[in-house]
């Protein structure tokens, strides 16, 4: 067993380990046999995995192949492991949280896979993130060795900031706007679904040109 299976867990690290398979906090518990109201405590940080748990929690983001065969013969189908997009996707889908803000703060499918791909959904190709202490620092760019740091999120107290804030506000909106409210518009007629969508620009103030990029960039 490697040595790192006995380090303390972060709760930043346990909420994004549980993210990315795309489980509520309560399928998480109830696949890996664990307590709800422990397991929230270690996501708030007011206490920390230790002696099994810790192991457990450990041998689940290194096992990837064989949790992966464990919850798929619970969940029955489709994939598990979610990228940034599929988190998002499930998050309106189940909890629809209107802002940026709302989602970063509240839902449970927050990550930082999902903070990358509302900033890919800008036509950066190259996005990446950097734990630093108890932040976590996102660059992204066009060309490798032109990334710049764009974005942070405070693990602590779920505050972020930087250069692209308001884009990946915006970004968000955008999103809610073709996932939720424009969900049913391939059924609508081609005039029905450009007033609909000139109504939602109005309505969240989003530029044209910037909702069109955020619509062939999603």
């Amino acid at each position: 067993m490697k040595e790192n299976l006995t380090n303390e867990m972060a709760s930043a690290h346990i909420k994004q380990l549980r993210a990315k398979t795309g489980l509520t906090q309560e399928e998480f518990c109830e696949t890996f046999a664990l307590n709800l109201n422990t397991y929230r405590h270690w996501e708030r940080g007011d206490r920390k995995p230790t002696g099994s748990s810790l192991v457990l929690l450990k041998l689940i983001e290194e096992s990837f192949h064989e949790v992966l065969s464990i919850m798929n013969k619970i969940k029955g189908d489709g994939p598990i492991m979610s990228d940034g997009k599929t988190l998002i996707l499930r998050s309106l889908e189940q909890e629809r949280f209107l802002t940026f803000d709302r989602f970063v703060k509240e839902s449970s499918f927050v990550s930082n896979d999902a903070i990358c791909a509302l900033i890919k959904a800008n036509g950066f190709p190259f996005v990446s993130f950097l734990n630093d202490k108890e932040k976590v620092v996102f660059s992204a760019g066009y060309e490798t060795e032109d990334m710049k740091n764009v974005f942070w999120f405070n693990n602590n107290d779920n505050m972020y900031g930087g250069s692209l804030k308001s884009v990946i506000e915006k970004t968000y909106s955008a999103i809610y706007a073709i996932e939720v409210d424009l969900q049913d518009a391939v059924y609508w007629t081609p005039e029905m679904r450009n007033t609909r969508i000139v109504d939602i620009i109005d309505k969240t103030g989003i530029d044209g040109d910037f909702f069109n990029n955020i619509v062939r960039n999603w």
